[in-house]
């Protein structure tokens, strides 16, 4: 390592990623980040799966690594340590890199980076936090007004926090930790039914990998979400849109509509449920175009139009 030029500062402080909000799941997708920046620039920084919990206020030990293999940092470019340290803190406090909150830890730190990522780390990395017994019970779901990427770190960190209590990997390459996440999206009976069908296809051998998982989904839900928009993932407006009544729709879109709209979102595969729902959606589909047929039948009592049986004046 060679010591950072003001080039280097500038460039450095100019690539710096930028943190979307407070959440785990958006540090941590930040962190990462930062240490693919860190790297490129030749700038130490101790990756996030390897923070532990330990007495060093900078989160990360120096020594000989010949005689200690677990050391994080070799002392011989220790030195570098408090370049890095003015590097790193001037770098994260620029406007906008971190929300206001997070800055007020880092500024704590007496303009020492690493001393300041570490304050962060204990918030957010479950090596150094105090898990609640019951985590695991609250899986992550995608809300409606939920974007994809945001919703896929929040699942994420989720993984990461499980895999941390129960001592035990977990990640995309299995089936069911798979299957897991397509049923808590949005529109997951769809993404899964296209998933079903992709799986089995020769072409699609290697779309459904540990490394290649995470986009494949992305994409069918976006060509589902294309499909059926109605059903799709959107953001909403403070001010409700203009509703159209029953007569401003055409017949089949009140049917579509009604049929997609109430189905069952926990995606329930009961027997009774399959066979109401499938009434249901006869019944919407055979929708007669005038939706005033049955005012315009005559009265079985007076023989006029315009009021029902139950109406009728000689009654």
């Amino acid at each position: 390592m060679k010591a950072i030029d003001n080039t280097l500062r500038k460039s450095f402080a100019a690539g710096m990623p930028k943190m979307q909000s407070l959440s785990a799941a958006h540090w941590y997708e930040f962190f990462e980040a930062l240490e693919i920046h860190a790297r490129a620039h030749r700038v130490y920084i101790l990756p996030i799966d390897e923070v532990q919990d330990t007495t060093s206020p900078t989160g990360f030990t120096i020594g000989d690594q010949q005689l200690n293999p677990t050391i994080d940092f070799p002392i011989g470019f220790s030195t570098e340590i408090s370049t890095f340290q003015g590097l790193l803190y001037d770098a994260l406090m620029q406007k906008d890199i971190l929300p206001k909150d997070l800055q007020d830890v880092l500024r704590r730190s007496n303009k020492l980076g690493y001393n300041g990522i570490f304050s962060i780390h204990k918030r957010y990395h479950p090596d150094l936090t105090n898990i609640p017994p019951n985590y695991t019970a609250y899986i992550p779901r995608q809300s409606a007004s939920q974007e994809y990427n945001e919703f896929a770190q929040q699942y994420r960190f989720y993984q990461k926090m499980s895999a941390y209590m129960e001592n035990n990997c977990k990640d995309f390459y299995d089936i069911l930790e798979q299957n897991q996440f397509i049923h808590n999206l949005s529109n997951s009976k769809r993404i899964m039914q296209q998933v079903k069908i992709e799986r089995i296809q020769q072409q699609h051998t290697n779309a459904f990998t540990e490394v290649q998982f995470i986009n494949t989904i992305y994409a069918i839900q976006h060509e589902v979400n294309r499909a059926h928009p109605l059903l799709a993932t959107r953001k909403y407006s403070k001010k409700p849109a203009h509703l159209l009544s029953l007569e401003e729709l055409p017949i089949q879109s009140i049917g579509d509509f009604l049929v997609d709209t109430l189905e069952d979102p926990d995606h329930n595969s009961s027997q009774d449920y399959i066979t109401e729902h499938s009434l249901f959606q006869t019944a919407v589909r055979n929708l007669n175009s005038n939706l005033n047929h049955f005012q315009n039948r005559p009265c079985a009592i007076c023989n006029d139009t315009g009021h029902s049986f139950s109406e009728c004046h000689k009654l």
